[in-house]
């Protein structure tokens, strides 16, 4: 059995979710255009990283029933980058790079003033952490290593989200020139 996000499903859980924040945010009368489609932007980003990151998740794979703990983890620093340098595969490692660039600029862009550098930085390390963890998890759980707990990642997405919180105040003059 595999669990999969499909589209249809993805479109009726963002709508529901939508839909719930803005009831949230009309009873609260704290309605700002331009910051409902951050949220929105936000919301569709999130789901899309659950479908890209953490699914498919496949259960009672007979073939893989034996997948031991070393088959689902890659602690070597730097071991899966050169790797797809050599076989010039540069689509995961761009991937891993931008990955939590949309959730650090979301999150800013929203928060603006209300946030520091050093909270976007917990919250980029964090979520690489909580992601490696959860896909290391469900291989444990199923038995598999469909998605493998790296390293690399990790320091991937930790200097895509450095790049991101350099970003972010160009970003925020740019989304508020664009709003006004």
């Amino acid at each position: 059995m595999i669990i999969d996000l499909h589209l249809e499903i993805l479109v009726l859980i963002f709508i529901i979710i939508v839909a719930i924040d803005l009831i949230v945010s009309t009873l609260r009368k704290k309605i700002k255009f331009e910051k409902e489609i951050l949220k929105c932007m936000l919301i569709l980003y999130l789901l899309l990283l659950v479908k890209v990151v953490i699914l498919p998740i496949w259960i009672q794979v007979p073939y893989m029933s034996n997948v031991s703990i070393n088959q689902m983890v890659q602690l070597i620093p730097f071991n899966t980058i050169m790797e797809n340098i050599a076989d010039g595969q540069y689509i995961q490692l761009v991937g891993n790079f931008v990955l939590l660039m949309p959730l650090i600029i979301g999150v800013a862009l929203l928060k603006e003033e209300n946030i520091l550098n050093r909270q976007l930085f917990v919250l980029g390390v964090s979520a690489s952490l909580v992601l490696e963890l959860i896909q290391l998890g469900t291989n444990i759980i199923t038995k598999t290593n469909v998605h493998i707990f790296d390293v690399d990642d990790i320091i991937l997405n930790i200097m895509g989200v450095i790049i991101a919180i350099i970003l972010s105040p160009i970003v925020i003059k740019m989304w508020n020139r664009l709003v006004k």
